[in-house]
């Protein structure tokens, strides 16, 4: 079984990431609360612009507080497109995961979005229409992609809700079965 976790239109376009750290904050309002429980995510990310770069890596998880809810709570999935955890950007595109190794979802605990982005700019789809509870972090400098503990808090914001466009949850059972390798 497929649920829809978090959906976003992302109708606008966020600034250059080339050379940062980004975490977004999916709130707890914005998830879907239907399930809890063991899966494995597929997620969406897009982009609407001409510009270039590279997705150094990405990971999905729950937040485990800190400055501004950027952390993780110890429970982050690496997350791969079509076998490797970097993915090429030109254009605007909108790309797809691979299906992530199995975490716990848990509705009651905002989802955090982190990537490292380098190569000459890479432009966001972007939104505000998450409203006030959207947050989005970004730090320059070497990749802290996957750490449970970002360094450099507090990371510079901004109002809007960027790259993630969907998260799909296929639902598993035990015992899991690791895709990801």
């Amino acid at each position: 079984m497929t649920i829809v976790a978090f959906l976003d239109p992302l109708t606008n376009t966020n600034s250059s990431y080339a050379g940062y750290n980004a975490r977004e904050i999916l709130p707890v309002v914005n998830l879907n609360s239907s399930f809890t429980g063991w899966c494995y995510a597929i997620v969406t990310i897009k982009s609407q612009t001409t510009h270039a770069g590279t997705l150094d890596g990405a990971y999905l998880g729950h937040s485990g507080g800190g400055t501004n809810g950027i952390n993780f709570d110890g429970g982050q999935v690496p997350l791969k497109w079509g076998g490797s955890t970097s993915l090429s950007w030109s254009g605007a595109a909108t790309k797809v995961s691979d299906q992530s190794p199995a975490f716990f979802y848990n509705p009651t605990k905002a989802l955090v979005w982190d990537s490292h982005w380098t190569g000459t700019s890479t432009a966001a789809s972007a939104t505000t229409s998450l409203g006030a509870t959207t947050n989005n972090y970004s730090n320059v400098g070497g990749s802290q992609v996957g750490v449970t503990v970002p360094a450099n808090q507090p990371w510079l914001t901004d109002g809007f809700s960027s790259w993630v466009f969907e998260i799909d949850l296929i639902v598993a059972s035990p015992p899991f079965v690791n895709v990801w390798g």
